[in-house]
């Protein structure tokens, strides 16, 4: 099985002031950056699935793989 890659977030005491500050002053904000934040999440699952998909169960890397490891595409 593999495991998916996570990415590690960063971020200040005055940013997420800042976003606090913004998200009381317009609550609907909160659900365009949370809905922003599920499109970037499930874009990334999807191209991962689809790279387990055609790796492990088709035997073949996608060309860019291919390309990053110096085989022929």
């Amino acid at each position: 099985m593999q495991v998916l890659n996570r990415s590690l977030l960063e971020i200040t005491v005055s940013e997420v002031a800042e976003i606090f500050k913004e998200i009381r002053e317009r609550p609907s904000r909160l659900f365009e950056m949370i809905r922003m934040d599920i499109r970037e999440v499930v874009g990334k699952y999807l191209t991962e699935l689809m790279n387990v998909e055609l790796t492990h169960f088709l035997g073949r890397a996608l060309r860019s793989d291919r390309r990053d490891s110096g085989q022929p595409s």
